[in-house]
């Protein structure tokens, strides 16, 4: 009985933090429609080589957020053994921002603040100090087809992007 007072003296003190406080968002997920679907893709980068790969975007929980898992493959080429990049990423609002998070089987955890443009979503990482920047750009060409460009800004350089990769997207 005492463990069971301990238990409830926990659970009603996380739920009274503020850091767990729920606060109901406005999803506004439709400028991400474009995303939607199964896509399969080739392309690469002056670093990464010629590669190909594909990714599913999907609504999840209810229509309340996007979950993208993505995979990218990598040949053996210049001395490098064959590699296969996968990641995971959830698009989300949180007070009426667009944002997303993302991990990868390289154990990176990126929080990227999230823009729209004409037919484009961009997603650029937070800044933080000594870590490189990221930038993740989807461009949309019709109903079937995408650009996507992913560009890194060194660490002491955040916003100073450079083209890393650029792959060309068709829908499944």
């Amino acid at each position: 009985m005492k463990n069971n007072k301990i238990y409830a003296v926990l659970f009603l003190s996380f739920l009274l933090y503020p850091g767990f406080i729920s606060y109901p968002q406005e999803s506004n997920l439709a400028k991400f429609k474009f995303l939607i679907g199964e896509w399969v893709g080739i392309g690469g980068g002056s670093i990464s080589g010629k590669g190909g790969g594909g990714s599913i975007f999907k609504y999840d929980l209810d229509s309340n957020v996007i979950v993208r898992e993505n995979y990218a493959q990598y040949p053996a080429q210049n001395d490098n053994p064959e590699y296969i990049h996968r990641d995971l990423m959830v698009i989300y609002y949180q007070l009426s921002k667009p944002k997303a998070i993302y991990f990868d089987n390289e154990k990176h955890v990126i929080n990227y603040n999230i823009e729209f443009s004409d037919n484009k979503v961009i997603f650029t990482s937070e800044e933080v100090k000594g870590i490189p920047q990221f930038r993740l750009t989807y461009e949309g060409e019709g109903d079937n087809k995408m650009k996507l460009y992913f560009d890194i800004a060194p660490p002491n350089a955040p916003g100073k992007f450079g083209s890393y990769l650029t792959a060309e997207m068709h829908k499944k």
